[in-house]
């Protein structure tokens, strides 16, 4: 199955629409709408932090900047499935939310003290493409999949050997690398090729790091940087708030009428979030509803997990469906499960970001 008949609702939403909206760009100035920059903030574009990776830079040769787009959109199919399937789609997107905004803030922290310090032409360096979130996935991934040191010396010489190939990943197919500072090289690389400073790409790392370490029981990447804490993630709804705004049998009876006490106990923006729900679900392809992630999937696969199934979670390699699939219950409101989602997830190749591609993906 190809990644992007397999990947789910929220990936497809945020790829489809980031392709979308960067051939938009070859016609209309796209790219200065949702670039972020210093200048661009200063000029009152305050909806440039969240959304700065919804288009992609076109450059001086489209052509090629577009097949680009396409290679780093494959890269997302590859790695943000993992994050919706633990997460759910609901809660996805308030990570894709979140994320966002936390690095185009650092970003133009960032540029502001380059701009002081080193050159005034940061004041207009902009950022814009899916790399800055994919690299903060990517840290996450590589961090969270990291083995827990041992603690008993038997058999220590073949327990080296082994940690030693699960920790590591060969840059360009040739050089090993350990996982924890593959990102960090990725940055290191694009800078290398871009003759500069990938500032956007940095600053997704740097949040990233600060998002791991603030997970109970997380190793630190280095004692250097263990106080650097970033808990985003406790921003995010919990399962339970995502249960309660996904039931769609809130304020009906069984007969489907409306319960006067029930509305009359909700807020506005409780009504106004719940119509807007309704009117997205009535307006949503088929493709989309069938690969949907419902936090009561989510809830389930935990549940199975704790009580002794098979992993869950993709983030730490787990590879079963088992209530982690894309599920149909928030639009049908049966029990049933749609476990390709999950199976596809869990078999689709991993995307180690140039281990043979000499150029920046997404960029000219």
């Amino acid at each position: 199955m190809s990644l992007s008949g397999s990947a789910p609702a929220g990936v497809r939403i945020v790829v489809g629409y980031q392709c979308m909206l960067t051939v938009l760009s070859l016609m209309l100035p796209l790219e200065r709408l949702l670039g972020l920059s210093l200048a661009a903030v200063c000029s009152g574009k305050l909806w440039t932090p969240p959304l700065f990776w919804a288009v992609s830079r076109l450059g001086t040769s489209p052509g090629l900047a577009l097949v680009l787009a396409v290679l780093s959109s494959l890269a997302a199919l590859s790695y943000l499935p993992r994050l919706e399937q633990d997460l759910g789609t609901l809660r996805f997107f308030c990570w894709i939310f979140l994320v966002s905004t936390a690095v185009g803030c650092l970003y133009l922290l960032i540029c502001l003290l380059a701009c002081l310090l080193v050159d005034s032409t940061w004041f207009y360096s902009s950022s814009c493409g899916l790399w800055p979130l994919l690299v903060a996935a990517m840290t996450l991934h590589h961090l969270e999949e990291l083995p827990a040191p041992a603690h008993s010396h038997s058999h220590s010489h073949s327990h080296s050997a082994a940690a030693a190939a699960a920790t590591t990943l060969l840059f360009f197919g040739l050089l090993p690398v350990p996982k924890r500072w593959y990102p960090l090289a990725l940055v290191c690389l694009f800078s290398l090729l871009n003759l500069r400073l990938e500032l956007d790409l940095l600053a997704a790392w740097i949040v990233a790091v600060g998002m791991y370490h603030s997970k109970p029981g997380s190793l630190p990447l280095h004692p250097s940087v263990a106080r650097w804490r970033l808990p985003l993630e406790s921003f995010i709804p919990t399962l339970a708030i995502a249960q309660h705004f996904e039931d769609t049998s809130k304020g009906q009876s069984l007969n489907g009428s409306a319960v006067s006490a029930a509305a009359s106990s909700e807020s506005a923006l409780a009504i106004f979030l719940r119509s807007a729900r309704d009117g997205v679900i009535r307006s949503s392809p088929a493709s989309l509803k069938q690969y949907y992630i419902s936090a009561d999937t989510v809830a389930y696969g935990f549940a199975a997990h704790r009580a002794g199934d098979e992993e869950t979670s993709f983030w730490t390699g787990g590879g079963s469906s088992s209530g982690n699939g894309a599920s149909s219950r928030y639009y049908t409101h049966g029990h049933a499960a749609t476990a390709g989602v999950a199976a596809a997830a869990a078999a689709a190749p991993k995307f180690p970001a140039f281990s043979g591609v000499g150029q920046r993906l997404g960029q000219v």
